[in-house]
């Protein structure tokens, strides 16, 4: 999808939407963001290797905004970072709060 405006050029650049995984690419005008980067959850297999690999370069996201902390909406942050994501993260303070706990006990459900 692309939309051209007068100031400004937007483009979804991918989309991974999978059953309980989301993460949602936007680039305006030569940036790149990233809304949500969920866990895919279902069997063990087929969640490793969803989980494993981006549909995207994580090293050309300027930015991470998270809606809520939902392992589907934020459990995949630690790989972003191993791919090479350095940007900062926008959440609710809220939102922060729980996703520190949860990705900190994240190992315990591996």
């Amino acid at each position: 999808m692309f939309w051209r405006g007068p100031a400004y050029e937007a483009a979804i650049l991918r989309r991974s939407a999978h059953r309980y995984r989301f993460a949602h690419v936007l680039s305006v005008n030569g940036h790149s963001l990233c809304i949500e980067c969920g866990l895919f959850q279902g069997r063990r297999s087929e969640s490793y290797e969803k989980n494993l690999n981006f549909a995207f370069d994580p090293k050309k996201i300027g930015c991470l905004i998270l809606s809520h902390a939902h392992i589907d909406h934020s459990g995949n942050i630690p790989n972003l970072v191993k791919k090479g994501f350095s940007g900062p993260i926008y959440a609710t303070p809220p939102t922060a709060d729980l996703c520190r706990i949860m990705l900190a006990i994240r190992h315990i459900y591996k």
